[in-house]
């Protein structure tokens, strides 16, 4: 069932938001793979404000910091794209239709902002390749490729 929230508000980003925008990136994304520290999401966090102040935006009910949807631009063969660099909702809040919400938001924003593509990675076994597939969102010939250094 989805529900639909009354006063959710989609705003950009502030500094004043980074304690609870951190807590909402632990929520969605700590795991035993990947081992996040509030200090580690800080930074993440703020390097894409400064690269992207208005591309950054917080999902807000009740004055209280539910989700993050931040965004890079970038040029590529059909023209300015967005790509959709975190997206995350509070874990009490998931299931309830915020973020297909957020999507609905973020392809209006393009739109109105005359982007021609949305770009993401997500990880194959989660939960949101669902959610991103439902909101027209398709597979790539495209891999995404890890090296990492130790």
């Amino acid at each position: 069932m989805r529900v639909f929230f009354v006063g959710l508000i989609f705003r950009l980003f502030k500094k004043s938001d980074l304690v609870q925008a951190v807590d909402v990136f632990l929520s969605a994304f700590q795991s035993k793979e990947k081992n996040w520290t509030k200090s580690m999401v800080e930074k993440r966090l703020l390097s894409l404000v400064e690269l992207n102040p208005d591309l950054c935006f917080v999902i807000e009910l009740d004055k209280k910091v539910v989700g993050l949807l931040f965004l890079s631009k970038g040029v590529w063969v059909n023209g300015n794209y967005l790509e959709l660099t975190e997206f995350a909702v509070l874990s009490d809040f998931r299931g309830q239709g915020i973020g297909s919400e957020a999507l609905d938001f973020l392809n209006g924003f393009a739109k109105q902002n005359n982007f021609s593509a949305i770009y993401l990675t997500t990880d194959s076994r989660k939960q949101a390749l669902r959610l991103y597939e439902r909101k027209g969102f398709k597979k790539t010939n495209y891999v995404v490729m890890e090296k990492e250094f130790n």
